[in-house]
């Protein structure tokens, strides 16, 4: 936990392995014992974010003496480092916390409550999407305050460009966009879990996150797989700007950032 480098810190996946010898308390998520709790994680990653983008708007002040286009360049080389953060991120982070605890709910049932064993390793695998969901939040945060700065000094409507290869945007409006988009995407009315990973480059926990947040309803019954989704519903969140809509691309499978 001494890492003083927020980039590192968000690529940095490492944990004990789980087990229903060892209680949650002594099991650690990247230098953090379970006994510390994710509070103590989040507070990590909060400073080391706020001391991270005060250098950024320092850099940007001296910048500004140059020009603005240097400003632009320095914010996009900063986009696509959070960028590669997210995907170095996403393949260390190979553990799907979710089925986990699923997994343990079904085998263990009821002994996790009376069970020390089954206690240990349930409570293990909640402790371990805690941690990992705080590490997807800055990730996100860092990428969102970062495109959010990228348009304010750019002050057009432009598409930052992250040397990928992004979606041409042929419609005039953001509602017949969305229609062109999910219309090649996918004929189907529901989408899974894995679709919306895909359509907003995000993770399970911010999946389980804006479901809390109701941005995702659920509409297949508790406890049956695939966990489906309204289509139309999506679609008409994004018009209605409750779910953001930077959307990859279904062809080249590149990041799209769009300035309302």
């Amino acid at each position: 936990m001494k890492n003083n480098s927020l980039e590192l810190e968000l690529r940095k996946v490492e944990f004990s392995t789980p087990n229903d010898k060892i209680p949650f308390e002594k099991h650690t998520y990247n230098g953090v014992l379970g006994i510390q709790g994710c509070e103590a994680y989040y507070n990590h990653l909060d400073k080391l974010y706020n001391e991270y983008f005060e250098n950024i708007r320092e850099n940007i002040e001296n910048l500004l003496f140059s020009d603005k286009n240097s400003i632009l360049i320095y914010l996009n080389d900063k986009i696509i480092l959070f960028d590669s953060i997210k995907s170095d991120f996403n393949e260390k982070n190979y553990m799907d916390w979710d089925a986990y605890i699923v997994s343990c709910e079904k085998y263990y049932s009821e002994n996790i409550k009376s069970n020390q064993g089954a206690k240990n390793e349930y409570n293990t695998a909640k402790f371990f999407k805690e941690m990992s969901g705080t590490q997807v939040y800055f990730i996100e945060k860092g990428i969102n305050d970062l495109q959010q700065l990228f348009n304010n000094y750019n002050g057009e409507k432009k598409i930052a460009d992250t040397s990928k290869k992004n979606l041409s945007i042929k419609n005039n409006s953001l509602s017949a966009y969305v229609d062109d988009y999910f219309s090649r995407y996918s004929d189907s009315d529901t989408l899974t879990n894995k679709d919306l990973e895909f359509i907003f480059d995000i993770t399970r926990p911010t999946i389980d996150k804006w479901k809390i947040q109701g941005k995702f309803i659920q509409i297949s019954e508790e406890g049956k797989r695939p966990i489906l989704y309204s289509k139309e519903d999506v679609m008409n969140k994004i018009k209605n700007g409750v779910l953001p809509h930077r959307l990859t691309d279904v062809e080249q499978k590149g990041r799209l950032y769009m300035v309302k």
